[in-house]
């Protein structure tokens, strides 16, 4: 601990007056010291950036969904991946953006050196010294200026937006910081001390999570094709977010899903709520895999129906669909001009999601806001929310904005009625459930 707090004074030190000097002691062990305390300290800084993106991200804005890093690494072989990732990259924008921190080895100076020696050798000199003497003046400028460049060179990470532009400075501060240190590792040192920082940083946040995915990919893939059908089932990597439940073309042919539990999808495929399953082993309904099926044979079978049978032969269930009676609580309007006052009001000039008929719904800690619903996604959001069945029967086309800030559902009714004229009401149907039985949990 004391090596750290020792290398961090140091390189604070040296921020406040950036200048090219090599350290005095450079010894195997210094640098040793130096190299891993500065490598614990970037990922500490690491850490809380991505603590900060996270709190942000629960407030409503995805930042992280946009970045592409993940999305490219689950395309290509991981020794392709690893050698990218880990070597040359690494390599080419340290060469780039930290190989010309040292005045004999800067591109430009040396390009212009080499011009003004053409002009005569008295002019070289001055040229040269000229130089020397704004470098020595400009040098912290320069050296800022080499890692900002680095740091805004990983914007490319993520799909460009304007959300992504407006938190630029956040989502790069972690690569600025890395930018400072490998730069300080170059200037006090030497190049390839930088570079091996560079490599062993990604090699930690990109080579793990990769190797992390190939395993799990090679050790629940299950494939099938033929003439008739083709079919992709495995376990979701840990890194991945749910990004769609069905994608699926105009003839119901291609279904794609990604990041999304069993349960859901089993009943996404008998058309039934994922709320009315009963289970043998919630472990296992509630794993996340990714599917891509597709059929070739058009008319032949129904898709959804091959799809169950390869999922319960890979997951090793049964499932039956019964009926019983269950307690729900319909949605009911009570007071008609009490709802109406909260009637969406298009704002044509301010609102994007008005001006594209789009729905938002944030869920909080400690309440849900939605824009522009009608009452039947009111009532499934209800249902998520406060973990009760509520469904809404009548087929109203109005759209309405809602807060709700009940804190639990004991408290919800009361408050739908009070400011916005609704009721929920109890009572008892019968309802189809499924009962999803694990013969043997070998997953």
């Amino acid at each position: 601990m004391q090596t750290i707090i020792k290398t961090f004074k140091e390189f604070t030190k040296f921020l406040k007056n950036p200048i090219e000097l090599r350290d005095s002691n450079q010894s195997f062990q210094q640098k040793r010291k130096v190299f891993l305390s500065l490598l614990v300290i970037d990922f500490l800084v690491a850490g809380i950036i991505t603590g900060i993106v996270a709190i942000i991200e629960v407030f409503g804005l995805n930042l992280t969904e946009s970045n592409n890093v993940m999305k490219v690494l689950e395309q290509f072989p991981i020794w392709l991946m690893l050698s990218l990732g880990i070597i040359i990259i690494p390599f080419v924008e340290e060469f780039v953006l930290r190989f010309p921190l040292r005045f004999r080895c800067n591109f430009l100076v040396r390009l212009i050196i080499l011009l003004s020696s053409m002009t005569g050798r008295r002019n070289k000199i001055k040229i040269t010294i000229s130089l020397q003497r704004f470098w020595r003046r400009r040098y912290g400028n320069i050296f800022y200026l080499f890692a900002m460049l680095f740091g805004l060179l990983h914007i490319a990470n993520y799909e460009v937006s304007l959300v992504i532009l407006l938190f630029t400075p956040l989502l790069v501060a972690s690569q600025f910081v890395g930018g400072l240190m490998m730069g300080y590792l170059r200037v006090r040192y030497n190049f390839m001390l930088g570079f091996l920082f560079h490599a062993v940083f990604n090699g930690i946040v990109i080579g793990v999570p990769l190797i992390s995915m190939h395993i799990t990919t090679e050790k629940w893939n299950f494939e099938e094709e033929n003439c008739y059908y083709s079919i992709k089932i495995k376990e979701a990597s840990i890194f991945e977010k749910q990004s769609s439940i069905f994608t699926t073309t105009i003839d119901g042919d291609t279904i794609n899903v990604k990041g999304t539990s069993l349960n859901t999808i089993i009943n996404e495929l008998l058309g039934k709520d994922e709320y009315l399953t009963e289970t043998n082993n919630l472990q296992s309904v509630n794993k996340k895999i990714n599917l891509i099926f597709i059929n070739h044979a058009k008319g032949i079978f129904e898709s959804k129906d091959i799809i169950l049978e390869k999922l319960s032969k890979v997951y090793n269930f049964d499932f039956e669909i019964l009926n019983k009676e269950q307690t729900v609580w319909k949605l009911i309007i009570q007071d008609t001009s009490k709802l109406m006052q909260h009637k969406t009001k298009t704002q044509v000039d301010t609102n994007l999601y008005f001006q594209n008929n789009t729905s938002k719904i944030v869920e909080w800690s400690d309440k849900i806001e939605l824009e522009y619903v009608d009452l039947s996604t009111l009532a499934h959001s209800l249902k998520t929310y406060y973990k009760e069945y509520i469904l809404f029967a009548d087929n109203d086309k109005n759209r309405f904005d809602f807060t709700i800030t009940a804190k639990d559902f004991s408290s919800v009714a009361n408050f739908i009625d009070q400011n916005y004229g609704l009721l929920l009401e109890k009572t008892m149907i019968e309802c189809e459930y499924v009962n999803i039985i694990f013969r043997e949990n070998k997953k």
